[in-house]
């Protein structure tokens, strides 16, 4: 009985299915909102991206990142421990015959390629403000 395609093709869409919801992937984990503020030298960003990420997260596909506009943020992000990067660009030199122009991050590393930014993300809704300094 097993051998029939019809039993052999059930078998292997049960373990299909068994395997596409065997845990890891964490990209439909539930998500609690976080809010807050980003100053920087005691002014607010003007326009920015911030991401909430783990090791974990980068694996699963799950990171969070948004934009910061007039240094506020709102974001869904996976619970437990992120590391946080903030980046925000300022324009430098003239614009081009398109309009565009150059932007450079200016925010010092250990905010953004080399955080030292950790917050912890529980159960409920909660506001992170970074005040971020020279």
């Amino acid at each position: 009985m097993l051998n029939s395609p019809l039993n052999l093709l059930a078998v292997a869409l049960v373990a299909l299915v068994a395997g596409c919801n065997s845990g890891g992937d964490d990209r439909f984990a539930p998500t609690v909102e976080v809010t807050g503020q980003v100053t920087y030298n005691g002014k607010p960003i003007s326009a920015g991206e911030i991401q909430f990420t783990s090791a974990e997260d980068r694996q699963n596909g799950s990171e969070t990142s948004v934009f910061i506009e007039q240094g506020k943020y709102s974001a869904m992000v996976t619970r437990g421990t992120k590391e946080v990067r903030i980046y925000a660009h300022k324009p430098v030199g003239a614009a081009d015959e398109t309009g565009s122009q150059a932007q450079k991050q200016y925010l010092p590393a250990k905010y953004n390629s080399n955080s030292e930014l950790e917050v912890e993300v529980g159960d409920e809704a909660v506001t992170f403000d970074f005040d971020l300094k020279k």
